[in-house]
């Protein structure tokens, strides 16, 4: 008897699990990217990066078809009725690879409706309607993990990231092309 409980118990779990995973298959590996000034990092000391950064706290409405993220935003510097307004992002040091179609699926499914906090560099953001930035969900860098996952490669544009993640996104997509 107590043999079969222990048989019944582990394909219970094993079904479970199996079918976990098989809901979670339409997205990618997540990875967060953080710094520890207790340890010498490749990319050198993030404390002396002398670029800005603006962090705006907002929700993902979606992901069009080009890997344009459309979020509502607020911040200190946007002066609206509604305290938001809707920003066009492009991830920054981020291009996507062949099948944007599939990564656009799969980051909708992941982020759509759900809070997030945009990075930037650009000073002016509150006076455009796009702009370079990037994507924090849970922790998670997402520009970091497209790259991780091979889902992208590193194209590196001037002023839109500071030199510890334009490194580290570089040395991401250099080792994941390599797989």
């Amino acid at each position: 008897m107590r043999k079969n409980l222990i048989t019944i118990s582990f394909l219970i779990i094993g079904l479970f699990s199996l079918s976990y995973c098989q809901g979670k298959s339409n997205y990618f590996g997540l990875y967060k990217l953080e710094f520890n000034p207790e340890k010498i990092d490749e990319c050198g000391d993030l404390r002396l990066s002398s670029t800005a950064l603006w962090t705006l706290n907002g929700t993902v409405i979606e992901i069009d078809s080009l890997g344009f993220f459309i979020c509502r935003l607020s911040s200190d510097q946007i002066s609206s009725q509604n305290d938001f307004k809707i920003y066009k992002i492009k991830l920054a040091g981020v291009d996507f690879n062949q099948d944007i179609k599939k990564i656009v699926e799969m980051l909708n499914a992941l982020l759509k409706h759900k809070k997030v906090i945009v990075i930037t560099t650009d000073s002016e953001f509150y006076n455009l309607q796009s702009f370079y930035g990037v994507i924090e969900y849970e922790d998670f860098d997402i520009n970091y993990s497209l790259l991780k996952n091979g889902l992208a490669k590193f194209r590196s544009k001037a002023y839109t990231l500071d030199f510890w993640r334009k490194c580290k996104y570089e040395n991401v997509s250099n080792n994941s092309n390599r797989r």
